[in-house]
């Protein structure tokens, strides 16, 4: 943020304490030098600061540049000297009544500018004379005026990237995100909530919306995360979602909601993944029991009964379903992991029990697949145990 970016404001500024003055005052950008701002006639033409990318030879020994050099303010009362050597200004600049009272601009410890007052008449030249020093305080008061709204505009400046980085962010996500104000309502939508919302649909969007919306006002403090199934059957065809609730804190009540259809966290849960017959080597163990263990899991592999693998989570369960899959007639096939943890659980039991689910139907056809079934929760267990028991070809 540089001064020329509120040049209207600074000359609003400038023209508001001229008048209390009676004092002609000018605000100069430090880098490259150019007058920003100015009140009165003699500041009514362009200033010429640079001739052939040089400083011109009045503005090379200025007090303005004696401010920008060292920093610090400048009070120079009798200026015939300055006047007299150059040509240009002594024939439009009374060196007899010219002083200058000089102030530096500061942002976050950069010099960005100079303020000056200027006296071009004998009344003005005993008015600096006579309060030079109330003058210099009033310099300071306008400079520190002026700082603050370069820094207010920083930060809004700086506010504004970074909203628009987060917006592009939001916007390149799969999830649906929307964020949910009680005073303002909906502040942001991403392009993902609007399609998983149905918003081209005015009828299925007030319908899956409000049930988004009843479930941002009851997340509070008390219960800042909240995770739903919404369903609605709307001509027939039936609408499945998931919503996930944060409360944010700080934030006069606002709440994020993730968004994402039924089909989508299937998606993410079930991986189709092709692995090397390298799993073995991927085993890290010692001891005579662990070696059993492979060798059992190796064993197992070889034929097509159903394996149940047991342990606490992190010991390597999925690890050696895999190797029994990469060791068996089964290798060349997909091996299916599952984690019936992130699954619903009317999601897991509508899909376990569709007769004609593609993942499924692509197991139950052969006996040459493999099935992991990841972390289940205890009512998944029996929706699960209830299907195995009714399949023959069900490996897990």
């Amino acid at each position: 943020m540089r001064l020329a970016d509120i040049k209207k404001y600074l000359n609003t500024l400038l023209a508001s304490f001229s008048s209390v003055l009676d004092l002609e005052l000018t605000i100069l950008q430090a880098d490259p030098l150019e007058r920003i701002a100015a009140t009165g006639s003699w500041y009514a033409t362009d200033v010429v600061c640079y001739e052939n990318g040089r400083l011109v030879p009045a503005w090379q020994n200025s007090y303005t540049v004696q401010v920008i050099e060292t920093g610090k303010p400048v009070i120079a009362i009798d200026t015939k000297a300055y006047v007299y050597s150059h040509p240009k200004m002594y024939k439009t600049v009374d060196g007899q009544n010219y002083s200058v009272l000089a102030y530096p601009i500061y942002l976050r410890e950069h010099l960005e500018g100079v303020l000056v007052i200027a006296s071009f008449d004998e009344v003005q030249h005993e008015i600096i004379v006579e309060k030079q020093k109330q003058l210099m305080v009033y310099l300071e008061k306008i400079a520190g005026l002026i700082t603050s709204k370069l820094e207010q505009e920083s930060l809004l400046e700086e506010t504004n990237l970074i909203n628009n980085q987060m917006n592009s962010v939001i916007e390149a996500m799969d999830d649906g995100i929307l964020l949910y104000s009680p005073e303002e309502g909906i502040k942001q939508c991403n392009m993902y909530a609007e399609k998983y919302l149905h918003f081209n649909d005015p009828i299925l969007k007030q319908a899956l919306l409000s049930r988004v919306i009843q479930l941002a006002k009851i997340t509070d403090e008390e219960k800042p995360i909240r995770i739903q199934e919404i369903s609605e059957e709307i001509d027939g065809f039936q609408y499945l979602l998931q919503v996930k609730t944060k409360f944010i804190r700080n934030s006069n009540g606002s709440v994020l909601c993730v968004i994402n259809p039924f089909s989508q966290i299937q998606n993410s849960i079930t991986q189709n993944e092709e692995m090397g017959t390298g799993v073995a080597g991927n085993l890290v163990f010692s001891g005579e029991k662990m070696r059993k263990l492979v060798s059992q899991a190796k064993i197992a592999a070889q034929h097509t009964s159903n394996v149940l693998i047991t342990g606490e989570s992190g010991t390597g369960k999925e690890m050696f379903a895999r190797l029994i899959h990469t060791s068996s007639p089964r290798s060349s096939k997909p091996f299916v992991a599952v984690n019936c943890a992130a699954i619903p659980e009317s999601l897991m039991e509508s899909e376990l029990r569709k007769a004609r689910s593609p993942v499924l139907e692509k197991v139950e056809r052969s006996e040459k697949s493999s099935l992991r079934i990841m972390e289940p929760s205890f009512w998944t267990r029996l929706v699960i145990c209830r299907f195995i028991c009714r399949q023959s070809s069900f490996v897990s």
